[in-house]
Parts: structure tokens; sequence; C-alpha cells
């Protein structure tokens, strides 16, 4: 794919590379995922690219990559292009695969739920980042490459059965299973590389966490 500035990437070329191993624009990684999902079943494939967005913006937000975007107070109406301060990637990590943007919350949004149903669930807040760009550099230094099931068989290894999931989490001290949830798949993950682990089993064994403090609204 040709590139109009090699030093960085559109944020959905970036999400795919992380998740799949293969970097596609927005319309591309769109049909794509509307389509075979990279060989995966769906609900798989989007997880994937849930936790590629935790993994970017975790590292944004430590100021390891940078990323630049316009801001808009609400639709229309965008600031020019800047760099994104760490800080927002906190708060500002929902993918809109649509204008290759970040709004508040988690998350990839504007995708159906695993039962191919759409939902329209409005933004929590109004102003969010469009048209954003990623370092190229940083983001092959400190993340690692996704690679697709057609190259490396993933989308054959085998479920890793509860009785194997529940040893791994009974074996975590507290302080382990407190930790995130992304940090937990993947450790999970590496633990077990012959076999599948999705985000929705690390979601069950911590779905019995107090939620935290509500965020601040102005």
């Amino acid at each position: 794919m040709a590139k109009s500035n090699p030093s960085f990437w559109t944020l959905s070329e970036a999400l795919s590379w992380i998740a799949f191993g293969s970097e596609m624009d927005r319309g591309a990684l769109n049909s794509e995922l509307a389509g075979t999902s990279f060989g995966l079943p769906f609900i798989d494939a989007k997880t994937q690219l849930e936790d590629a967005v935790e993994r970017l913006a975790d590292q944004a937000h430590a100021g390891l990559i940078e990323l630049q975007a316009r801001f808009h107070e609400c639709a229309g109406n965008p600031t020019q292009t800047q760099k994104i301060d760490p800080v927002n990637l906190r708060d500002y990590r929902a993918f809109d695969i649509t204008n290759d943007g970040l709004r508040f919350g988690t998350g990839v949004l504007w995708l159906p739920d695993e039962n191919g149903v759409w939902e329209y669930i409005k933004p929590a807040r109004t102003e969010f980042f469009a048209d954003v760009i990623v370092e190229r550099a940083s983001v092959l230094e400190v993340l690692n490459r996704g690679t697709l099931p057609s190259t490396n068989g993933g989308a054959d290894l085998p479920r890793l059965p509860e009785a194997g999931l529940g040893s791994w989490w009974q074996n975590l001290s507290p302080d382990q299973q407190a930790m995130s949830q992304v940090t937990l798949l993947e450790d999970c993950r590496a633990a077990h590389p012959d076999h599948r682990v999705t985000r929705d089993r690390i979601r069950s064994l911590t779905s019995g966490r107090k939620p935290g403090p509500k965020p601040i609204t102005r």
C-alpha cells in the first residue's frame, strides 16, 4: 500500500498491524471484519482488535508512542492536526472505525456484537479525536506485530480447557488477580501458547469485581 507519509500510520493501519499483522486502512479493515474476519470467528477478531486498542493506548498514555489528530468539540469545526497529550489516552480509547478516531471510553465502536446485532450506543461525550495518525517507528519499537491465522495456524489452536483456565487463575496471587483484564489476557496467553484464550473468558473470571469510582463529568 502506497503511503503519503511513511513516518506515520493511520490509526486503522496501526491497529490492524498490532492485532493481525497486516496494515489496512479503515475501509479495508472494515470490509475484512465484515467479511472473513482474518480467518477467525468474528467475535475473536473483534476481541483481538479491542486488545490492540488497549495496548496502543497504554503505550501512548505512557508517552512511548506519539499520536496526532484533529480534535473536535463536537461534529464539525475540527482543530488543526496536533499531538495528542498522552494523558488523554487514559480516557479516550474507544476506536471509531468510521473516521480513524478515538472517543471517550473503551472498545471498538460501530461494529455488530457476537450475534450480528447492530446497536447504536450514544457516545458518553461529544468531543473526540479524528483522523488519528500514529508514529510508525515507535509502534515498531514497543509493540509486537500480530500474525494472521492463515500464516501461523492460530485459528486452529484448541480452546484452553476450563480446568486449565481455572488452575491458572487459582495459582495467581490476589495482587495478580487484581491486574487489568488486558494484562491478565496477555499473561494467560503467554502461559498457554498452544491454546486459544479469548477476552470474554478473562472477563468471566473477573466479573465479581466491584466497580471503580464513577468518572467526574462536567
